[in-house]
């Protein structure tokens, strides 16, 4: 076998090593109340549009913390009036420290919390490991909202 060919399979091992970490992370962030119960299709669909139009990371980064901040301070506000927590208000379930679902997502994607020590903050997959973290949160989210409940798979490994 060539050098190349050694090269492009340890290319290909090391990207699906990759996606079966992302995907556990999605999982497990999924877990925290991600859940149709408490968001909207629309304020999930929100967050995807702005992590999958971003043409890098950065921009990526700074739309979704941007677009929840804004949603964190109208909801904070609402819940002035009403007393009612509700949407990317609504504390996590589970999560120690982290005072809404919004903080949390912003936690999350500020500190690459979905990848692992080895690929965090290594540019070239910065922007295509969000987009497949988000890609495989949402998917798990409009599974639930359209069977009623989870994927039979989603819970394996954990």
């Amino acid at each position: 076998m060539s050098k190349d060919a050694v090269a492009a399979l340890d290319r290909q091992d090391n990207l699906l090593r990759i996606e079966e970490h992302l995907i556990a992370r999605a999982r497990l962030f999924y877990l925290l109340g991600f859940f149709p119960e408490r968001l909207s299709a629309s304020q999930m669909a929100a967050v995807g549009d702005r992590v999958h139009g971003a043409a890098s990371f950065e921009e990526a980064q700074h739309k979704v913390i941007q677009f929840l901040n804004k949603q964190l301070g109208k909801l904070k506000n609402k819940a002035q009036r009403t007393g009612k927590k509700t949407s990317w208000l609504r504390e996590p379930s589970g999560a120690v420290g982290e005072t809404s679902l919004g903080n949390t997502l912003i936690h999350w994607i500020q500190e690459e919390k979905y990848l692992d020590e080895a690929h965090r903050y290594q540019e070239s997959i910065r922007l295509v490991a969000l987009w497949r973290f988000w890609a495989t949160v949402h998917g798990l989210y409009r599974s639930r909202r359209v069977f009623g409940r989870d994927m039979p798979w989603w819970k394996e490994g954990l």
